[in-house]
């Protein structure tokens, strides 16, 4: 009796675990299927506004070894779509006996939930209204769809999906039709409007057309994971500029550590005054001349971030980390302008300086300080700009690897118990 006491709870245990956690396992018991694979496909009805209604999953599963199957799922209800075995839910287990090869059956989630939060709202002639009310109306029309996350949902596929949303407008009553972030496509006499929200995104896509008696089909969004194979425009050419501008400003700062030398060496010895005094208007004109070969650097570097902005036009994500650069590089260059600017003053004003060095030592001091600031700024900007190559390509390809999401594996969508999942996709309706 007392081993009977200790026997009943664990065999009470074992009874009580969920039949799901052996549902993929390789290793099964007499009579027992082998499921070797699982593919989720997730249907949703959303309404006119956004609003989910119905989720409901089609389940394909690559049976190795013919026996029984069990299945996990948050599921209502389930349908064989393979043939007309019965299946048995309980439990969230859906369980059924099935032979070697692929087998399909339906879900209907318990929640009308996505990953994803849809909103849309629309406008007729600048005045809110409702989908309802818009059948058969006439005017200038506003769609404006915007996507976020489900915090109540896996982060897998918000920060790994990418959406597509598409729009199907019948020109005989949409014309007129603007688009700013989208890729319009003929399609007969057809117009597909598909917008395109990236992982980790949350997105606000708009369009507007002139309707007549409005009708239109239901939206489609798709939701696959990101697969990226676009490759950046060749940026050796701009490296190579970005080379040849922090070598110029290597010089440069060689310049006016001579110019800052020479200068001491004045008011250290009046004797050499002559012999110093020289030698600064020689570095003086040699900086004036490395500042040209600085600026016209600058200005190619400039000329190729612009062509790069210009070739990723149709992909706004990879565009605008580019145009940021262009436009902190546009700053660069009017201030190096500047400096240059400076230089070449300086370096005329020492010309008439050096010819009456030997009548006069009036301002001495004010050109020593002034060349003290000098190589101070030449300094800093050395410094800021040595390493600018390849901090250039370490942004390029951080920017690439922020969208490379081959190493994801999707959970399963409809029981976190589903260890062998190979592959999740999303399939959305907008009414």
């Amino acid at each position: 009796m007392k081993k009977l006491k200790y026997i009943l709870p664990v065999i009470l245990c074992i009874c009580l675990v969920p039949i799901c956690s052996f549902a993929n396992s390789s290793s099964t018991a007499a009579g027992d299927g082998v499921i070797t694979s699982k593919e989720e496909v997730i249907y949703a009805n959303v309404s006119a506004d956004g609003t989910i209604e119905k989720v409901y999953a089609v389940n394909v599963l690559d049976i190795a070894e013919e026996g029984l199957i069990t299945d996990c799922g948050d599921f209502s209800s389930v349908e064989n779509l393979t043939n007309t075995e019965k299946l048995t839910l309980e439990n969230d287990t859906v369980s059924f006996t099935a032979s070697q090869g692929r087998f399909y059956y339906r879900g209907d989630m318990k929640q009308a939930v996505l990953p994803w939060i849809f909103k849309i709202e629309y406008t007729l002639d600048g005045q809110p209204i409702s989908a309802d009310e818009l059948s058969g109306k006439n005017g200038l029309l506003q769609i404006k769809i915007t996507t976020d996350k489900n915090e109540s949902i896996n982060d897998g596929y918000f920060e790994n999906y990418m959406l597509q949303i598409q729009f199907t407008l019948n020109t005989e009553n949409f014309t007129d039709i603007h688009a700013s972030k989208a890729t319009i496509a003929n399609a007969g006499k057809n117009k597909v409007i598909s917008f395109t929200a990236m992982p980790e995104t949350s997105c606000e896509f708009s369009f507007s057309s002139k309707v007549s008696d409005f009708s239109m089909p239901s939206a489609q969004v798709t939701a696959l994971p990101f697969s990226f194979s676009f490759s950046m425009p060749d940026t050796s050419d701009i490296s190579e500029q970005l080379t040849a501008l922090t070598d110029a400003i290597s010089g440069i700062y060689s310049g006016t550590s001579g110019l800052k030398e020479g200068l001491v060496a004045i008011t250290a010895n009046s004797n050499d005054l002559t012999s110093a005094s020289a030698s600064i208007a020689e570095a003086l004109t040699d900086l004036a001349a490395n500042g040209d070969e600085l600026l016209y650097g600058s200005h190619e570097i400039l000329s190729g971030l612009q062509q790069l902005s210009e070739n990723l036009s149709q992909m706004p994500q990879l565009q605008q980390p580019v145009l940021k650069i262009e436009e902190g590089f546009k700053t660069f260059n009017t201030g190096l302008e500047e400096y240059v600017r400076g230089i070449k003053q300086l370096a005329t004003s020492y010309t008439a300086f050096d010819v009456g060095i030997s009548q006069t030592m009036n301002g001495i001091g004010e050109i020593e300080t002034g060349a003290e600031q000098l190589w101070d700024g030449t300094k800093t900007l050395y410094e800021q700009t040595n390493d600018l190559p390849q901090t250039f390509q370490e942004e390029i390809d951080n920017l690439i690897s922020s969208y490379d999401k081959s190493a994801f594996d999707a959970p399963s969508f409809t029981s976190a118990l589903n260890t062998k999942t190979e592959s999740v996709q999303f399939l959305i309706k907008i009414a």
